[in-house]
């Protein structure tokens, strides 16, 4: 199995707001704007506090938010559904060649962060709290999926509402699916695109869906704690001596400190037993769905 760390959500250049983090755990991972997308931010949804839009405002007054890349979609709870949804996510261009690249196959599995702050809600506003360990905010594991199947899409794949595509494969995609970034007529502009559909279990745990978020836990962060960047990581013991892709053969030090490369999308590993143990726990300590 391969362990991708795929960073998603808000980030210094890209919504320039961190993701925030309640007093009561709950973590919201932000989607980034996009003006050709065609989900609204007023269409997603928490059960606790309510829709993106106002959330956000709530964050940032005086900014406008409208529509948004929902990528990955992992949380079955926040947007209405068709029968038959399961997790998704999209990857193109560059990232996805660096995917192609590692082998990411069916089985692997995607654990997604982003950038995070703890929050405190002040009347009808949401302000970042004062964090003198992470005074950059700080990189959490807010996500997992399972790879079920990789789905190559390209310009000259079709959608229709009844017939199969024309293009590279023989696909008729369900309605579940369309409304995806990566699927929809915008997102099929990218001759490098390709979707990954969630597994309906993880496979070493048929009770557990293959696809979910979590509630916070300081066992999800992978900033080091008085650095004076996010991206100084203190890893679990189990990467010692290991290479993370994207960072130049790098490997990680008996410190278990490592600075991960600013723009990377996906750092991939190849996952030991010791990984693989790491990873499982994370999922089943930390889902909250």
């Amino acid at each position: 199995m391969k362990i991708i760390l795929s960073r998603k959500g808000f980030d210094s250049s890209t919504g320039k707001n961190a993701s925030p983090i309640f007093d009561n755990n709950i973590m919201i991972s932000l989607p980034i704007p996009d003006d050709s997308a065609n989900i609204n931010y007023k269409e997603l949804y928490n059960k606790r506090y309510g829709n993106y839009y106002k959330l956000l405002k709530k964050i940032a007054p005086k900014k406008e938010f409208t529509t948004c890349h929902l990528d990955p979609d992992i949380n079955k709870n926040i947007y209405a559904r068709d029968r038959g949804w399961r997790g998704l996510f999209g990857q193109s261009d560059k990232a996805q060649s660096h995917l192609e690249s590692q082998e990411v196959r069916a089985g692997d599995l995607f654990l997604f962060y982003g950038w995070f702050k703890h929050v405190k809600e002040i009347g009808d506003k949401i302000e970042y709290a004062e964090d003198k360990e992470y005074c950059d905010g700080k990189h959490v594991i807010f996500g997992y999926m399972q790879i079920d199947k990789i789905i190559p899409i390209n310009y000259r794949i079709k959608i229709q509402n009844s017939s199969p595509i024309s293009g590279k494969s023989d696909i008729k995609w369900p309605k579940w699916m369309k409304y995806h970034p990566h699927i929809s007529e915008e997102g099929r502009d990218e001759k490098i695109n390709c979707i990954y559909v969630a597994s309906k279990t993880l496979s070493w745990n048929n009770k557990i869906p293959g696809f979910g978020t979590f509630d916070y836990s300081n066992k999800l962060v992978l900033s080091a704690p008085r650095e004076a960047s996010r991206t100084t990581w203190e890893l679990n013991s189990c990467f010692k001596d290991k290479v993370l892709s994207w960072n130049g053969g790098r490997r990680v030090g008996n410190d278990r400190f490592f600075s991960i490369s600013d723009r990377g999308q996906e750092f991939v590993v190849d996952a030991t037993p010791d990984i693989e143990t790491w990873a499982k726990s994370l999922i089943i300590g930390g889902l909250n769905v």
